[in-house]
């Protein structure tokens, strides 16, 4: 394992290069669980468990990182994914590329045989095996886009994502990437909350009656949503949220929740697949910073007026905000977006 604060890019970096599937984690969470505390909390744990080097980010080299991992064999996770052996012996010129299919890196292989195929000098036979070659590598990359798409229309969208990042790396400057990039972006685009509640609530309930001999809904009501003025209330919606396992006794604190987006947003976790909110990087500078800021806010806690605020905004459907807010919003909707003062009833019409 490998585990450092601010440096965690140059890590992880390494470990691509290199083939490892060993976790890495950042901040100050993850320091607390191996007994490290203070700032900085930079260090790298060997293949035996033990802290092999801690000390100031800054100082963290390429070397040290060796040292931490010497052992550890290159696993078998993403490189067995990748993986594209060649079917048939090739020439000797495509050794380094079938090498790097074999590897588990494709990308580089299908860049070296397309040097090969636009090669006006290379030999006939070279060029034969070179576009042989390409076409396991592109079916390879196909089957892993149909895999992928499997794991949408499963729902697993965590899965999907981290593969889609994966691929759309290792294909980085070549048009295969294109098909992994394009496909991430719609796949992070897609807002469709209130559909996938009403997949959930139509196809969880159905598997879990069924598990359960039961009828009926599981939920005790239908899905609510309401917007919400993104600089006065996201932060508190996101402690709010954190907040509702403890506050339901399921659990003593919110980062022992496993459902929960909290232990990554406080550096005890990493989900690749979650996408900060601009309100929340402007918590601080540096990683190590905004989870600090974060882990203690919810520590703090919510206000009561605004815990009652947001409550009363998702059960009733209302907008949250300043006044201003909620009256340039009011022209885009045909519902009243606030609830309603005493007083004569909303027409609509008064307002054209």
């Amino acid at each position: 394992m490998a585990v450092s604060d601010e440096e965690k890019g140059k890590v992880q970096q390494f470990l691509d290069q290199n083939g490892y599937t060993v976790r890495t984690s950042a901040g100050s969470t993850s320091g607390g669980s191996y007994g490290v505390s203070g700032i900085p909390a930079s260090f790298l744990i060997g293949a035996d468990g033990k802290i092999v080097w801690s000390g100031s980010p800054f100082e963290l080299s390429e070397a040290q990182i060796e040292v931490a991992l010497k052992g550890v064999k290159p696993g078998t996770g993403l490189a067995n994914i990748l993986s594209v052996p060649a079917t048939q012996e090739y020439t000797k010129r495509l050794k380094p590329a079938t090498d790097l299919g074999a590897g588990g890196k494709p990308g580089k292989a299908l860049a070296a045989v397309r040097a090969i195929v636009a090669d006006e000098k290379a030999e006939a036979q070279d060029k034969s095996d070179a576009e042989h070659y390409e076409l396991e590598l592109t079916g390879h990359a196909k089957e892993l886009a149909t895999q992928i798409e499997a794991l949408i229309e499963a729902k697993d969208m965590v899965r999907a994502v981290d593969a889609l990042e994966m691929l759309a790396k290792e294909f980085a400057g070549l048009p295969e990437a294109k098909l992994y990039s394009d496909r991430l972006a719609s796949v992070k685009a897609d807002k469709a909350l209130s559909k996938m509640m009403q997949d959930l609530g139509r196809d969880y309930v159905r598997y879990f009656n069924k598990k359960h001999t039961r009828t009926g809904t599981l939920w005790e009501g239908r899905f609510r949503s309401a917007l919400i003025q993104t600089d006065r209330y996201f932060l508190a919606c996101m402690v709010y949220i954190d907040l509702n396992p403890v506050r339901a006794g399921m659990v003593a604190q919110a980062l022992e929740h496993p459902w929960s987006s909290h232990a990554h947003y406080t550096g005890a976790r990493q989900d690749s697949w979650l996408v900060p909110h601009e309100v929340y990087w402007a918590l601080g500078n540096t990683p190590f910073a905004r989870e600090k800021a974060y882990a203690e806010l919810v520590q703090a806690g919510i206000e009561e007026s605004k815990k009652q605020a947001l409550t009363s905004s998702v059960l009733g459907g209302w907008a949250l905000g300043e006044d201003t807010f909620t009256q340039n919003l009011q022209p885009l909707s045909k519902r009243r977006v606030s609830k309603s003062k005493a007083g004569r009833p909303f027409n609509r019409s008064e307002d054209n």
